[in-house]
Formats: C-alpha cells, sequence, structure tokens
C-alpha cells in the first residue's frame, strides 16, 4: 500500500514465562499483552500472519514469545497509515496499557521505553472496547484484522 503503516498482536500468556535470548531476559506473568510493531513491508499481513506460528526462525524479541508453548497470539491489527511511533506513543497514554519488559522491541526506537504493553483490566472483553478507542484516536487509512 506504500502507507508508513504498524501493527499491533493481542497475546494471551497463559502461564508465567521467561523470554528473550542471551543477556536479554525478561520474566512475563500470565494475562494479555499488546505488542507494537513496524509494518513497513510490502505485504504486512504476512508479517502479521508469522507470528501466529509456533514454528519460525527467532529474529525479534516477540517471536521469543509467541514461538513458545505459554504464550498464543489472539488477534493481529494492521494500522495502515498509523506509524509505529503513534501507535507506541498512544498506548502510553491509556492506563489500562501498562509497560512492562524495559527494551522488548525496541532496537528501532531507543526513546522507548517498550514495545510490550501487559493489559491490567479484567476481565478480557474489555480490552477489545480499549482497542477500539485506540484505533479510532489514530484514525489509520485502512484497519486490517488477523485472526
Amino acid at each position: 500500500m506504500g502507507l508508513e503503516s504498524s501493527y499491533l498482536l493481542v497475546i494471551h500468556v497463559l502461564s508465567p514465562v521467561e523470554v528473550g535470548s542471551g543477556r536479554r531476559r525478561w520474566y512475563l506473568d500470565s494475562g494479555y499483552y499488546i505488542y507494537v510493531g513496524s509494518a513497513r513491508v510490502s505485504k504486512p499481513y504476512v508479517r502479521v500472519l508469522r507470528h501466529f506460528l509456533k514454528e519460525k526462525r527467532r529474529w525479534w524479541h516477540v517471536d521469543y514469545l509467541t514461538s513458545g508453548e505459554s504464550a498464543e497470539v489472539v488477534i493481529g491489527l494492521i494500522l495502515y497509515g498509523v506509524s509505529e511511533d503513534s501507535l507506541y506513543r498512544c498506548l502510553t497514554r491509556v492506563g489500562s496499557f501498562e509497560p512492562v519488559a524495559p527494551g522488548f522491541g525496541t532496537s528501532d526506537f531507543r526513546n522507548h521505553l517498550t514495545h510490550l504493553f501487559r493489559f491490567s483490566q479484567s476481565p478480557p472483553d474489555s480490552l477489545y472496547r480499549e482497542l477500539g478507542g485506540v484505533v479510532s484516536e489514530l484514525s489509520p487509512q485502512v484497519v486490517e484484522l488477523v485472526l
């Protein structure tokens, strides 16, 4: 599409897990998490679909989380016309999304604390209402849902 675009993943961590490689390790409790990524590729949906696979080359921090048995990707949303930075900044303003795992997924944005947020409310149904508010605030040109 030629637009600067981003995506988010809704990830359900089923049980507490340690993720990472080498010296970078993070401990995550069970719950729902939002991951922010860049969709600056010719086929963003292919990048998002890749995160649903358990068997894959571990390239990004999120791969170490999504390839394990303790976590599953529930939904992917591609936001065409919304930068990764804008999506990150919007999530940091929403109180129900708690930044966790400092440095996770931020290799392209050293000024970002993390690209992983824990949804701090229950029940998880309210997660989708909150995400709807985020999408509405950002006004993407197109939203693509990946299940």
